[in-house]
């Protein structure tokens, strides 16, 4: 008799039949577990439905003191898979945000957490221990009044009444980026040699001006990184704004050029979008007010885009409709009235008169943007004369408006910050003349080697067209250097004013290099030494840690110690001329292309510019610039504007015997001079048998601008270096021309 059957057995075995391998975890109870261990197998192990070692492995792989989660089987390991189990249990992996509290806790202290892990205004990342806080008494200190001059991006009634608010209690009042506005204060401050209360600090000279950058240094650095922790770069808002913009000029010595201007263009184009919008403002302290915030930072932004990247040839974000288009958006007390509109009391006051003053100096920039320095007027071949004479034209009316601000009412502003302002941006204006008149030289250059260029490729490629744009240049670098030397007299008047006053001490860049500009003009006149020294003391007053004042002191003294030699070596030379013995005919000329010389050189001769009658040791200066005489005596002299030196026409001289008679251009080439009664004529080729260099071309007629004599162009040399090595003296260090090619713009 065969047993009974169990009918637990069998619904077991058709249980183990149905689902023939260990049970997931849908299959596990709740109960305490057992005992026995169970073992499963690795994800491709249960694929390929074969016997899994995975267990045996790891325990294997612990005992030896390696982590049992990197064993595999041996299936798994001859086949080079990996080795996984699903079923084992793992600790949940901690949040990348969490990640970032425990590093921000480890840096910043735990009262950072709180911020961190709310959505809701709170204190900036904890307290910092390379900043300190900021003292109440800075909003009331000399230094902060002095800053908001040249820096009026922040309202102070605004920004103070939430400073406050934060201290009784309320730090959403102020937020995380008022917080960090707070640190890029006192970062400024400390780059100015004052404290977080507004103390001045004793001022101990150049080394200490080196220590406190580096301090300074650390302190931009850390406000970098919260720039980049709360990612202002990537969420636009108005306090974020105006964190960029002034960290901008501070940070010299820890970014690449790229950086810095990529960060600047992003605080560009956050205004641009901003501004598109008009409820974006919530100071709590009403419409008028958030609609003030606004249209100061705005204006800001629009005035610094102007007077950086404008005047100094970079892209442009904005333009004079986007002012027009962000006017309307403002209410009736705060929108510029037209013409036909009688000013409201609002216009009289310190925001409207002192805002719309440097906007027009801004928009001054961007017309020469537009004419001479942008990236299109580059690509052109001729410069847009109508447009450049229309930004002299409204840098004449700038520095007119600003002669009458002192005139107005002051309205309870401080007489001394007032006149600090005007003559600021008088100063600035002569630097926008002298940015003028250097491109313009640098355009000459560029047009003179492109004429000698293509006349060696094609002497018949249309000369006429080339020379009469070079003419044009020379004439419109003629009016640009009147421009400047006439100004010249007047802001060494303003430097010599405010010597020993706060003038230079807290200049943020706005009229250091305006002031070397003046030491230039003041270097080259040797006839006054007290404007030379006036300048010295000017730049050498300057606090701020990023204005490179030593560098530029020194390049005024090295143009100084030039202007000398030069002068002496002049006067050696005039002593020791003789007259020259006249050449005897030649036997025999070498033909054009004879082929005898096959690296034969035809070099062309300087371009012509305007003659006077100065003679070389002469300091007079024309009062107009039509003084000058079209005579020419035949003398070979070299172009003021040319690139080369005094001794580069001895180097193209020939031996006597070995000039002919010149060969001259046909008459379409003669060259019109722009002075009435001078007439240029064409240059005459002589030449040479082989052997002696190539044909000769000897001077062509030169006129001299009012600088002749004094520097290798008719003003003060673009470079020191330059000019230095043009007469024949070792070369200028590099470093001497930082203040002038490398400075900080921003």
């Amino acid at each position: 008799m065969s047993p009974a059957a169990d009918p637990g057995a069998s619904s077991s075995s058709a249980r183990n039949a149905a689902h023939p391998y260990p049970g997931g975890p849908s299959q596990r109870s709740n109960g305490p577990k057992s005992s026995r261990q169970q073992y499963t197998a690795c994800a491709a192990c249960r694929m390929r439905r074969v016997k899994c070692d995975l267990k045996v492995a790891a325990s294997i792989a612990e005992s030896r003191g390696e982590p049992p989660e990197r064993a595999r089987c041996t299936n798994c390991a001859d086949r080079a898979l990996k080795c996984v189990d699903e079923f084992a249990e793992r600790k949940k992996k901690s949040l990348r945000r969490g990640r970032r509290l425990i590093q921000v806790e480890q840096r910043f202290g735990p009262q950072s957490i709180d911020y961190t892990r709310s959505t809701s205004p709170g204190p900036v990342a904890g307290p910092s221990t390379t900043i300190p806080r900021l003292h109440p008494d800075f909003f009331n200190s000399p230094f902060y009044r002095r800053f908001h001059i040249q820096r009026p991006i922040v309202d102070p009634t605004e920004f103070s009444a939430r400073f406050q608010q934060s201290l009784q209690g309320k730090p959403e009042a102020l937020g995380p980026l008022g917080e960090l506005i707070c640190m890029v204060f006192v970062t400024w401050a400390a780059s100015y040699g004052v404290d977080e209360a507004g103390v001045e600090e004793p001022h101990n000279g150049m080394e200490y001006i080196k220590q406190r950058r580096e301090t300074c240094n650390k302190m931009v650095l850390e406000v970098l990184r919260l720039i980049d922790y709360h990612g202002i770069l990537r969420r636009p808002t108005w306090d974020g704004v105006r964190i960029l913009l002034l960290i901008m000029p501070l940070t010299e010595d820890v970014q690449m050029p790229m950086e810095r201007l990529a960060m600047y263009q992003a605080a560009i184009a956050q205004i641009y979008s901003l501004s598109r919008i008009e409820s974006t403002v919530k100071s709590g302290q009403g419409d008028f007010v958030d609609a003030l915030v606004r249209a100061r930072i705005f204006w800001y932004g629009h005035v610094h885009e102007g007077i950086t990247n404008g005047l100094h040839g970079r892209k442009l974000i904005f333009d004079d409709d986007d002012l027009d288009i962000f006017h309307n958006t403002l209410p009736p007390s705060l929108t510029p009235p037209t013409q036909a509109v009688a000013r409201s009391a609002f216009t009289q006051s310190f925001t409207y008169r002192y805002a719309t003053a440097p906007i027009r100096v801004s928009s001054a920039c961007r017309l020469i943007n537009s004419a001479l320095t942008g990236p299109k007027a580059q690509m052109r071949e001729f410069i847009n004369e109508p447009k450049l004479r229309e930004a002299w034209e409204a840098l004449e009316k700038c520095w007119e408006e600003f002669d009458g601000l002192l005139q107005l009412p002051q309205g309870g502003i401080v007489p001394e910050d007032s006149e600090r302002f005007v003559n600021g941006w008088k100063v600035f204006i002569f630097e926008c003349q002298n940015v003028i008149r250097d491109k313009l030289k640098e355009r000459l250059e560029k047009q003179q080697a492109h004429h000698r260029s293509a006349f060696l490729d094609d002497p018949e490629s249309e000369p006429e067209r080339r020379i009469s744009r070079i003419n044009d240049t020379i004439r419109l670098h003629a009016i640009a250097e009147d421009k400047c030397h006439k100004l010249s007299k007047v802001v060494i008047s303003i430097i010599r004013q405010h010597l020993g006053t706060s003038f230079f001490q807290y200049d943020a860049s706005l009229v250091r290099d305006g002031t070397s500009y003046a030491g230039t003009y003041a270097a080259y006149d040797t006839e006054s030494e007290e404007n030379f020294k006036a300048c010295l003391q000017a730049l050498g007053e300057m606090r701020w840690g990023f204005s490179n004042s030593e560098a530029r002191a020194e390049a005024v003294r090295w143009a100084r110690n030039n202007r000398r030699s030069e002068r002496e070596r002049q006067r050696m030379l005039e002593q020791s001329r003789t007259p020259a013995p006249s050449p005897p005919p030649l036997p025999s000329l070498v033909p054009l292309h004879s082929g005898q010389d096959d690296n034969m050189r035809r070099d062309l001769p300087p371009l012509p510019l305007f003659q006077n009658d100065l003679s070389p040791d002469d300091t007079h200066f024309p009062s107009s610039l039509t003084e000058h005489s079209g005579s020419y005596d035949g003398s070979p002299r070299n172009s003021p504007l040319s690139s080369g030196s005094p001794s580069d026409s001895g180097r193209n001289q020939p031996s006597p015997g070995l000039l002919s008679e010149p060969i001259r251009l046909p008459p379409t080439l003669s060259m019109q001079s722009p002075h009435p009664g001078c007439s240029l004529p064409p240059p005459e080729i002589y030449f040479q048998p082989a052997g002696h260099g190539g044909p000769y071309f000897p001077p062509a007629p030169t006129t001299y601008g009012p600088y002749h004599g004094q520097s290798i162009g008719s003003h003060p040399p673009n470079s020191f270096s330059e000019h230095h090595a043009a007469f024949g003296f070792p070369p200028v260090p590099a470093s001497l021309d930082y203040w002038r090619h490398g400075s900080n713009q921003y």
